[in-house]
């Protein structure tokens, strides 16, 4: 027999299960008392490392390099254990230099030559991150673009205005700015959080 105001749209109890890494039944079959509690848990940057978050950031140069594209990637190791989310992505041209860099998102298992990882933002988490950030001057596309922004000579644009175009970025993943003029350095910065993957989010 069905019950008072039953939630019929599963999505929403499965997502329930995730986020708490609940076992059994449903964990809100209906509403009422069960869907009653808040769960808008987070208060400001400063409580994110309460939340299991560290927050890093870095500002990176690829270097020009003749008749080839510069590029900036950050990935998180297939076995790093943490998920990401990039909040930030900022691109800067030089002085007489326009540009149209895209932003590749994709898997890949490779960094470039110069690698670095990124600088906690916040004293609590570890020093330096668990994804990498590597540049090059003969940059190679990963997966798909999914961004472009337009550059006039000595200008900054982001890739990131709101919380919604933030991008996740599972074990495995990367992101990266890739420039469309040859033979110009990329001066990128990026800012992002990450924190130990749950058991229930592999799946």
């Amino acid at each position: 027999m069905a019950k008072y105001n039953e939630i019929l749209v599963g999505r929403f109890n499965r997502a329930l299960q995730k986020l708490f890494s609940m076992k059994g039944q449903v964990p809100a079959p209906q509403l009422s008392s069960e869907i009653q509690p808040q769960i808008n848990i987070p208060l400001g940057v400063e409580f994110r490392y309460l939340e299991g978050w560290g927050l890093y950031g870095i500002q990176i140069q690829a270097p020009a390099v003749a008749a080839q594209n510069a590029a900036v990637r950050l990935r998180n190791p297939a076995k790093s254990g943490v998920i990401v989310v990039v909040e930030k992505v900022s691109v800067i041209t030089g002085v007489g230099i326009s540009d149209a860099p895209l932003l590749d998102y994709g898997t890949t298992a490779v960094d470039y030559a110069v690698t670095n990882q990124g600088f906690r933002l916040d004293a609590r988490a570890a020093n330096r991150s668990a994804s990498t950030v590597s540049s090059s001057g003969t940059g190679v596309a990963i997966g798909n673009p999914v961004d472009q922004v337009s550059l006039g000579a000595s200008q900054t644009q982001r890739f990131i205005d709101t919380d919604d175009e933030e991008y996740p970025l599972l074990p495995g993943d990367a992101i990266q700015i890739r420039s469309q003029v040859v033979n110009q350095t990329l001066n990128v910065s990026i800012r992002w959080r990450e924190r130990p993957i749950e058991d229930s989010e592999t799946s």
